[in-house]
């Protein structure tokens, strides 16, 4: 048996729309503009973050929780992967922040311009 996915019994929609009561326009200047069509890499530098602190933190329950062979060189190697790593995810974490930052001021700077604006009460 086939059936329809719409529903021929309805002849007549009733669009209901609340009243806008205010809209605030912001003026951006080019510059502005530009950087947030080009985006900030905020995202990007938190998901390496992420994956350098989770592969730093197995590669460290690896050389702990392992036995190795005295004069084995996987140790060492795998240790120094492991603080590398972390090395990293501290340097990502930082222009993660530094990013957040910079999109932050750009927000602020838009909004500040609303400053002085008195709406009416109605």
């Amino acid at each position: 048996m086939k059936r329809e996915l719409v529903d021929r019994s309805i002849t007549q929609t009733n669009v209901l729309l609340a009243p806008i009561k205010h809209i605030i326009s912001y003026q951006i200047i080019e510059d502005e503009l530009e950087r947030i069509e080009n985006g900030f890499d905020g995202g990007i530098f938190l998901n390496i973050a992420i994956g350098a602190a989770s592969a730093s933190i197995s590669l460290f329950a690896t050389v702990f929780a392992s036995t190795f062979q005295e004069g084995a060189i996987a140790e060492p190697v795998l240790l120094t992967l492991a603080i590398a790593l972390a090395v990293f995810c501290i340097v990502f974490l930082w222009l993660y922040h530094r990013t957040k930052n910079e999109s932050k001021t750009v927000f602020e700077r838009i909004k500040s311009r609303k400053e002085g604006i008195t709406l009416p009460d109605s």
